[in-house]
């Protein structure tokens, strides 16, 4: 195989891994984002039953 070759594939593998690994974080800092984000809180309004008249 000429040195010309060599050096393209090398260089082709190198992008390939690059772009795998950078996938793969990208896909890591999604999940992990994703469960971090928290969900709003009920309102306190709603969260708390009404107190009932005693008249």
């Amino acid at each position: 195989m000429p040195a010309e070759e060599l050096a393209h594939a090398a260089f082709t593998q190198g992008y390939h891994q690059a772009f795998l690994t950078a996938g793969f974080i990208t896909l890591a800092a999604f999940l992990i984002a994703t469960a971090a984000i928290r969900t709003r809180p009920e309102p306190v309004s709603k969260a708390i039953a009404p107190v009932p008249d005693p008249g």
